[in-house]
């Protein structure tokens, strides 16, 4: 059920602006990652470029894995997290930015870093994977299928922001923003409209959670698995696509925490929430731990040469080993077994720890999954530049979120999702039932 459904703080303030603490942060971050990709392109250009796409390919997990816990909710009608909805669906808002960055990357000479374009040029290639693997193919499977996923975000923020929206533009009056028009054009009346986006958010709910299975496949097997052209996995595309929908929820649990308070929605994300969410990364977190280990299992027992020359360069061999430890400890053996506590879900200063932790360890996974196919030194290639860009990625996805933020209610007032449906039956302990009346 929803934990709150007193909206009068989340609309008072709004538009406001953001403090400008944050965008001194953001704007450092930013810069600092700038000056990370410069530092490493100016004397590795191979290693920058992997860089690059490694976080690239993370940030977008956590851009649209983090609309995907929105639309989880809209179809299977939860209340628990709709006070942190419209934080999900603002993470939307850094895909079109990585989506130019990868473009952009591609047309100027990114297709270098991709060992299969040279086999291709020579004809080494198997027949199968030269007719896959072509620069044409590959460029227009990313720009359209992305282009497509994105396009199908938009029109269910359309559905989802536009009873707010109006409401808001009514109670604005002429000092509401002039972009509210994009969202209320032919505006039918408020209780008209809140009918209307329940039945359109999950007719475009159901078809953005087609194409994000479909398109992150996709992705996965493109800007990933092809770095190491005749390594495969059948299950990767699923592992991918689903921690990128656990980097997406972890990542909104650390935002909710630091930024709840200007926003105004603080008293809505209370500790029941935290738990709740805590409880569903757990779940992820158990299912990352297992589909990592049956896609190990499944190339250990097989002991194909295609497959383990992969997994012994990640498992076995320096740097790269020590790096796969600390992946596993980070995202599995170490939040399970602290997630497993009731009270660290609900303490904020601990399920932000373990949230940061988690984040830390799915960036990791995917440096150890991607880089070692390119950079072949024995030096392990973390360094400076390394840890200055994802703050840069991150420095600009939370600008950028926290503007849109800003500018609209943080939370969906006019959900009727958010509010306690009085048809819910609450059984509580005898020992406590007297205090829960």
């Amino acid at each position: 059920m929803s934990h709150g459904s007193d909206f009068s703080r989340a609309i008072a303030r709004v538009p406001h602006g953001m403090p400008m603490r944050l965008i001194v942060w953001c704007s450092g971050a930013i810069f600092a990652g700038v000056f990370g990709a410069h530092w490493v392109y100016s004397q590795w250009t191979e290693r920058a470029m992997v860089d690059f796409l490694q976080n690239t390919v993370f940030w977008m997990g956590v851009s649209q894995g983090g609309l995907m816990l929105a639309v989880a909710l809209t179809l299977t009608k939860g209340r628990w997290g709709r006070s942190l909805k419209r934080i999900a669906e603002a993470f939307a808002i850094m895909m079109p930015v990585l989506y130019l960055g990868l473009i952009t990357f591609l047309l100027v000479g990114g297709f270098q870093v991709f060992p299969w374009v040279a086999e291709a040029e020579a004809h080494t290639l198997p027949a199968h994977k030269a007719v896959y693997l072509t620069v044409p193919f590959f460029f227009w499977r990313q720009a359209l299928g992305l282009g497509l996923l994105m396009w199908l975000d938009w029109k269910y923020i359309q559905a989802s922001w536009r009873p707010d929206i109006g409401m808001m533009k009514e109670k604005l009056g002429d000092a509401a923003p002039d972009w509210y028009c994009c969202f209320t054009k032919n505006w039918a009346g408020l209780e008209v409209e809140i009918e209307r986006s329940e039945v359109q958010q999950r007719k475009w709910g159901v078809l953005v959670v087609i194409a994000y299975a479909l398109i992150f496949s996709i992705v996965s097997v493109d800007l990933s698995m092809s770095l190491a052209p005749h390594w495969f996995a059948n299950m990767f595309p699923a592992w991918f696509f689903m921690s990128s929908m656990w980097s997406g929820m972890v990542a909104i649990g650390i935002f909710s925490m630091l930024a709840s308070r200007w926003l105004h929605i603080d008293y809505l994300l209370k500790p029941v929430v935290y738990h709740d969410l805590g409880k569903l990364i757990f779940a992820f977190c158990m299912f990352w731990g297992y589909t990592t280990y049956a896609q190990y299992l499944a190339i250990w027992y097989g002991n194909m040469t295609e497959e383990t020359g992969f997994i012994l360069l990640r498992t076995e061999l320096e740097p790269w080993a020590g790096v796969s430890k600390v992946v596993v400890m980070t995202c599995f053996i170490i939040p399970w077994t602290l997630l497993l506590s009731r009270g660290m879900k609900k303490i904020r200063s601990s399920f932000l720890a373990v949230s940061t932790l988690i984040l830390v360890g799915i960036w990791l996974e995917r440096f150890v999954v991607m880089v070692p196919s390119v950079w072949r030194e024995d030096t392990l290639p973390l360094g400076l530049g390394e840890i200055l860009m994802p703050l840069g990625f991150g420095g600009m996805m939370v600008l950028l979120v926290s503007w849109v933020l800003s500018k609209i209610p943080a939370a969906p007032v006019t959900d009727k999702m958010a509010f306690p449906n009085d048809l819910e039956v609450h059984v509580y302990p005898r020992r406590t039932h007297h205090a829960a009346k």
